[in-house]
């Protein structure tokens, strides 16, 4: 995991290289959590809409499930739960109204950890 700090703007970075030349990045944000998953989902979350961030080896969500998520590639091991439904770009950049993001991240309880301090719920 990279993390860049920049007193200017305030933010965290998370870098994830999974596969040759696919690049995926978080950006930690003030107001918001601004994800990039190469073209598989990209989406600018505000912590207000954010209820619960969960962490495991491994999720496998359901077929029901998957319908409303954004998932990555690989097996995830965080789940972000919405309080509602938002659009998020998916595969190709296509829109799509999800109200779970799946993310496979490299160090998931460290992401969850920091989060502690943007998301109100988990303070």
């Amino acid at each position: 995991m990279l993390c860049h700090h920049d007193t200017s703007d305030a933010f965290m970075r998370f870098s994830l290289l999974i596969m040759p030349y696919v690049f995926y990045w978080w950006l930690v944000r003030q107001e918001q959590l601004r994800i990039r998953y190469g073209m598989r989902i990209q989406a600018d979350v505000p912590y207000s809409r954010i209820v619960s961030i969960d962490t495991a080896l491994e999720f496998h969500p359901d077929k029901n499930e998957s319908r409303h998520a954004a998932l990555p590639v690989v097996t995830p091991n965080v789940r972000i739960e919405l309080a509602e439904p938002m659009m998020v770009q998916t595969l190709l950049f296509m829109p799509r109204k999800v109200k779970t993001i799946y993310l496979a991240l490299d160090e998931p309880s460290a992401f969850a950890q920091m989060m502690k301090g943007k998301c109100n719920f988990l303070a």
